[in-house]
């Protein structure tokens, strides 16, 4: 009877071992790249028709790798 149940549990490691290999396996060579989806270094924005002291709100819209859009506020003052 001990017999069965270790011959039974070692089936059981051996399987569930594959399939953890299979798994790391599978998310080492098709998961996305790790990082920051979007860089950016410098924006620059001149308005030409704002007037001393006025405070805008300036929106970026970008969309990432992941697909979902993505919203950067700013607040620019003349």
């Amino acid at each position: 009877m001990m017999a069965r149940a270790d011959q039974i549990l070692s089936r059981l490691f051996t399987v569930t071992g594959f399939a953890a290999l299979g798994v790391a396996g599978y998310l080492y060579l098709f998961a996305p790249p790790s990082g920051p989806a979007l860089e950016i270094e410098a924006v620059e924005l001149e308005l030409n028709d704002s007037v001393p002291g006025q405070q805008r709100e300036v929106a970026f819209h970008f969309h990432n790798r992941s697909g979902k859009p993505m919203r950067l506020l700013g607040l620019s003052e003349c």
